[in-house]
Parts: structure tokens; sequence; C-alpha cells
């Protein structure tokens, strides 16, 4: 039943984030993105708190890191003046993988109760393919079949940094940062991908 909470969540979220951000003609808001995941966060972690807790510091400082690299970035006129999003967007996209990531602990650690030691890190990995599916459907992201083979790849080794090491979630929150902002780079625009 959790598992299915979580889908649940998940694809609700992003439905109505993508509804609302990706109208035909409209600027891309940074308020409106902040706070989306930040109450997106919120409201997802009340409900999934007893998966979450035990890395939920991890996760803050992560995010704290995060808007530091972001400011850093914002500053940096060969960064930002290739990117379309605009030049702060790298302050803002740490809510987002915040989000993304409270998500990623979570469903590690229900999948871990439901295979009841049976649990291999690539069923996460499985997982958050799965839910990044839809991506296939997007005609205009240039990157989307080798975004699910990463998507594969990525959630394999969050689940072994999470499962094996104090500061994994941590780690895994900087790694699934530090893997969009290439991507921004080289695709000048993060909805491209």
């Amino acid at each position: 039943m959790e598992i299915l909470t979580w889908i649940l969540l998940w694809f609700g979220a992003w439905t109505f984030c993508n509804f609302i951000r990706y109208k035909k003609g409209k600027p891309f808001n940074y308020l409106f993105h902040t706070i989306f995941f930040l109450v997106s966060s919120v409201f997802s972690y009340l409900i999934l708190e007893k998966y979450i807790i035990l890395n939920l510091q991890n996760l803050i400082i992560g995010t704290l890191c995060s808007v530091g690299i972001g400011l850093i970035l914002s500053q940096t006129p060969t960064f930002y003046k290739r990117i379309r999003v605009g030049r702060y967007y790298p302050i803002f996209l740490p809510f987002n993988i915040l989000f993304q990531q409270l998500f990623v602990v979570a469903g590690i650690y229900i999948l871990q109760m439901m295979f009841m030691g049976r649990y291999y890190d690539f069923y996460f990995g499985i997982l958050f393919t799965l839910v990044h599916l839809p991506v296939i459907f997007l005609k205009w992201a240039r990157l989307r079949y080798l975004y699910l083979v990463f998507t594969l790849f990525c959630g394999t080794l969050f689940s072994f940094l999470i499962r094996n090491y104090e500061f994994g979630s941590l780690v895994s929150f900087m790694v699934h940062f530090i893997v969009y902002i290439p991507l921004i780079y080289y695709l000048r625009d993060e909805r491209k991908i």
C-alpha cells in the first residue's frame, strides 16, 4: 500500500507542476518553482515521514550546499549566458532536487520493507526508471532514452549510497544536483531533457 501512495504522490505532484509550468508561452517562474517544490516537499514529508526522518538532516544540508553552488553559477557569465531558463535557475533547482530526493529516500525504504531482506539496489533503479517513463512521450525531449538509462543507473547508485553510508543521502543529493548542471548547460534548457 505504501508504494502505491508513493507512486500517486509522485505522479500527482509532477502532473500538477508540469501542467502549470509548461503551459505554452509562459516564462519560467522562479517563485512558483520554489514555493511549489517546498510545499510539495513538506506535504510529502508529512505523509512519508517514517521513511525519511533519519535522512532529513542530510537532505537539508544538500539543499543548502546546492543553493550555494547555484549562487556561484548564477554569477558565472559563461554558465548563465548559455542557459535559457534564466540566470538564477541554479539557485532554485535544489528545491526540485529536494522534492525528488525525499521520494528517493522514501522509495528505497518502502521497497526494503516490501522485499524483507531480499532487496537489491537495482530494484529502486527500476522503480525510478518506471516513474520517469512518461518522458518518452515528450517528443521535444532530446535525450529522453538516454535519460531513462541514466535514471536506472542513478536510482541504483542512490540506493547503494543511501543504504550503505551515513552521509549517503547527502552524497546522493549532490550527485543528483550535479548531474543536472551539465545537462542544463548542454541542452540550454532543463525542459529539453
